[in-house]
Formats: C-alpha cells, sequence, structure tokens
C-alpha cells in the first residue's frame, strides 16, 4: 500500500524516457488504438506480467486492451475483464463516501473529527475531515512506523491499525502542509461507519459499486475466492518472482478496493456526471486544499492534482505487494485512463504513472509520433544567463535545488542522484536532453534575465515541474 509512484523530484528524471506528444485536447482523428498498441506492446511483453489499460472520453470507452500474463506458472495472459488489487487507488472511493455523506446532511468536510471519533487523541489541534482528505493532518503516518511493518503478514483488527499511530504527536499541525498518510484514512473509514450505521465496506458496496453496476469490484480477501483474480510479481536480479505475502486485512478504507478496467470506466461516469454527488460536490472533490499559508496544496480530498499542458487534472496511483496502478482525469475533457499492472518493479524505465501519462497525452492529441528535436547554437555568454540555482518548494515543505552551469560551452544541469545532463537548445527558450523527450522552458523578466525553469515531463503537454531561479 506504500505509493511507489510518489516519487521525489530527486528521482524525477528517470521518468525523462517518455516521447513528447502535442496535447492539443482536440478528439483524435488517427489510429488511436494503433498508437497506444504499438507503445504498451513495447513495455509489457507477452511472457511477462503486463497491464490492463482502458480510455473512457465522455462516457464512451476508445481503448480498451490487456498485455502480458496473468499467471505465469500457469501460463495464463492477461484480459481486460481481470481482477487487480488497486492499493491506494482505492482513497478516490473512500473520498466520494465522505462527500456522499456530506450531501446527504450527515457530516461536513469541516467538522473536527472529534465529533464523530470523541475519543481519539487530537494533541489539542482541530483536525477536520477534510483534513483528513487531503493529507494535511498531521498525524502519523502509519507505515513510517517499524512495528507496523512488522505484522505485515498478520491479521489485524481496524482497531488494532488505528492504536499503532493514534498515540503518537502529530508531525506537523494541521493545514501547515501536506503529507500522504494513509493513517487519515483509516479514520475516514471510520467516520464513514459511525455516520452511515453501516461497515465501511458495506457503506461503499451498496451506495458505490452497486449503484454504478461495477459487479467485477470487492474488497481484497486473502481467503476468499475472487473469479478472475489476477496474480502479482516482483522482478528482482532480472527474474519475476510471486510477490510478498501480506494480510490484506491491513488495507481497509486506505487501499482495500480490487476491480478490472471495465468497472473503472464505469466509476468514470460518476466523475463526469451528478450519478453520485451534485456538480458541486465534484468540484469540491477536484479542488487543492489551500494550506494555512495560503498556498494550494498538491493534493484535493481523494486526489493529487496536476497539470497536463493547458489542462487541470487530478489522479491517483496505488501499489501493493504485486500490483501497481495509474489513474488519471481530465475533468474539463471528461477523460479518463486506468492501467492496472500486475508487476512491482523498482527500476521500470519508464514507471507505471509515466506509462499512463503518455497514454493520456496520446488520448488528447491522437497522434503517437515522436518528435525529432535539432539543436541550435547559442553564444557562450548567452549561455551564461540560464546559469544559477533553480529552487522549488513541494506540497511537504522540502526544497529541492538544482543548478546548471556552462562548461566549454556547454550548459550542464545537475539533477541530483540521477547524475548530470547536458542541455541542448531547440530555441532561446527550450531545451533538451539527447535522447530523451522531456523538455525544460525557461521564462524570462522585463530586462531579459531568467526568473524560472520549467520541466514538462515527456515534452509538451507533460505534467510540469517549475522551479523559480534564486
Amino acid at each position: 500500500m506504500k505509493h511507489p509512484d510518489a516519487l521525489p523530484f530527486a528521482v524525477a528524471l528517470i521518468l525523462l524516457t517518455t516521447a513528447a506528444y502535442c496535447a492539443c485536447g482536440q478528439p483524435p482523428e488517427v489510429d488511436l488504438e494503433g498508437h497506444i498498441d504499438e507503445f504498451l506492446g513495447r513495455i509489457y511483453k507477452p511472457a511477462d506480467p503486463g497491464a490492463a489499460v482502458i480510455v473512457v472520453r465522455e462516457g464512451q470507452v476508445v481503448y480498451r486492451r490487456a498485455f502480458g500474463m496473468a499467471n505465469l506458472e500457469m501460463g495464463v495472459p492477461l484480459a481486460a475483464d481481470m481482477v487487480f488489487a488497486i492499493g491506494s487507488a482505492t482513497k478516490p472511493f473512500t473520498a466520494m463516501a465522505v462527500m456522499m455523506l456530506a450531501e446527504n446532511g450527515k457530516l461536513s468536510l469541516d467538522d473536527d473529527i472529534t465529533k464523530h471519533l470523541p475519543r481519539f487523541p487530537t494533541h489539542d489541534q482541530k483536525i477536520t475531515i477534510r483534513h483528513l482528505l487531503t493529507h494535511t493532518s498531521g498525524l502519523k503516518r502509519l507505515h513510517s512506523i517499524e512495528t507496523y511493518w512488522e505484522r505485515i503478514r498478520e491479521d489485524i483488527t481496524v482497531d488494532e491499525l488505528l492504536g499503532v499511530f493514534k498515540d503518537h504527536p502529530l508531525e506537523f499541525s494541521p493545514g501547515e502542509k501536506s503529507e500522504y498518510c494513509n493513517s487519515g484514512y483509516y479514520l475516514l473509514g471510520r467516520i464513514i461507519e459511525k455516520t452511515s450505521g453501516q461497515t465501511y465496506e458495506q457503506f461503499v458496496l451498496e451506495n458505490i459499486f452497486d449503484r454504478l453496476g461495477m459487479v467485477n469490484t470487492c474488497f481484497a480477501d486473502n481467503r476468499k475466492l475472487i473469479p478472475r483474480r489476477v496474480s502479482g510479481y516482483h522482478k528482482e536480479d532480472g527474474e519475476y518472482v510471486n510477490a510478498p505475502f501480506m494480510s490484506y486485512t491491513h488495507l481497509y478504507a486506505a487501499g482495500a478496493v480490487m476491480t478490472n478496467v471495465e468497472d473503472l470506466a464505469k466509476w468514470s461516469e460518476a466523475l463526469r456526471s451528478e450519478t453520485l454527488i451534485s456538480k458541486s460536490g465534484l468540484e469540491e472533490l477536484f479542488t487543492p486544499f489551500v494550506l494555512n499559508n495560503g498556498k494550494p496544496a498538491e493534493r484535493c480530498p481523494g486526489w493529487f492534482s496536476a497539470e497536463f499542458g493547458e489542462h487541470k487534472a487530478v489522479y491517483h496511483g496505488g501499489g501493493i505487494f504485486g500490483f501497481i496502478v495509474h489513474t488519471i482525469y481530465i475533468p474539463a475533457k471528461q477523460l479518463y485512463i486506468a492501467l492496472l499492472s500486475n508487476r512491482i518493479d523498482r527500476r521500470a524505465n519508464p514507471p507505471t504513472r509515466v506509462v499512463a501519462e503518455r497514454v493520456m497525452h496520446m488520448a488528447l492529441s491522437g497522434s503517437a509520433e515522436k518528435m525529432e528535436r535539432k539543436a541550435i547554437r547559442l553564444a557562450p555568454q548567452e549561455l551564461d544567463r540560464y546559469t544559477g540555482s533553480y529552487k522549488r518548494s513541494d506540497s511537504r515543505g522540502t526544497q529541492h535545488l538544482r543548478t546548471i552551469v556552462r562548461d566549454n560551452g556547454r550548459l550542464l544541469f545537475d539533477s541530483g542522484p540521477s547524475g548530470t545532463f547536458e542541455l541542448l537548445p531547440e530555441s532561446r527558450s527550450t531545451f533538451f536532453i539527447e535522447g530523451k523527450q522531456s523538455i525544460f522552458t525557461f521564462e524570462f523578466g522585463q530586462s531579459e534575465e531568467v526568473v524560472k525553469m520549467v520541466l514538462h515531463l515527456g515534452g509538451e503537454g507533460g505534467r510540469k515541474i517549475v522551479f523559480e531561479k534564486e
């Protein structure tokens, strides 16, 4: 249930292998299926664990395919109707359940959690339901506590899960910053139970899965027979092995859902219409939390926020032993993508998140043509304007510093642990790295000095990481 796709920028240059696409946002007029097939077929080989992928535009499935193997030992190939564990991609369902209860008058997102959980220690701080939803509560992160991992193979109750972290002091004041925290989602599960009078599983099953016709979606269970369940694998030393065992009792409201891409297409209908909640409720789910300092966090209730070129998007990934997934939704385009994979490969290049993002760009543009970039020549003194230090702060308040230096007429970008790369100018404002397709753009002030550097992961239309020049 760790979030292996939530990578710090220190390793972001691993993501530079994705191809660049023009995210013009127009409906495709080319062979979208053929382009995506060709791309995914190179990543997910027929004899390896693979992935199922679906693309939904304005309520219509425009792409649906599976690649690779569902079970290596039995030689069973993957099919798009097979069921995967989706880990933390459960959280948007939990957030939807909370919003449904809010619209039914059972709770408010700004309720102090002690209104519903009066015995939970908040250490003289006001922690709201909204804080839990947006990872801004300051609660001790369950997965950072060593004793939690000691019991990962054992069955455990929800009360025992809460007991692991509840008495720890807060890591920061609520609303001060955003720190990915499963602990808050365990509390949300309890609040759903207290306010609905049902178990978390019963409420979500009856009010979301059943209403949407998600007949293949259930909650993870080690003992129960789940039809069409896919086997999970890890890649170690170049070989695939069966994923380690964990008791699924540890997952609960933070990661317990199992589903397939066909049901996620039905789920996407609830994101674009008022099937489950009102339009204003959907907008609230897709709106970033505003921190105490007035700055927006990178997290919305149940989602992460991002920009893909000109488009605002929400996304959520997930990973548990043997499975890694990524889902993305662009509200303005009513475009939803889900990629479910049954393999964990720490050295995957590109990572699952980037594969899903590239499919998103292809769906936006209808193009898969690789851009051939050509470097131009800039005078050495012209290159000097780009040298210096660039800084950004993430939603956790962590500072990231990167530098650019000039060396014998070359611009060298120090990415940190990922190494040093030469930046090649395509124009005065756009630079690239040979063999990589992500690009760097620079913005200039009134005196023509560089004031900002933007990394576009995957090229034009890619997710943006913004650095201010010091």
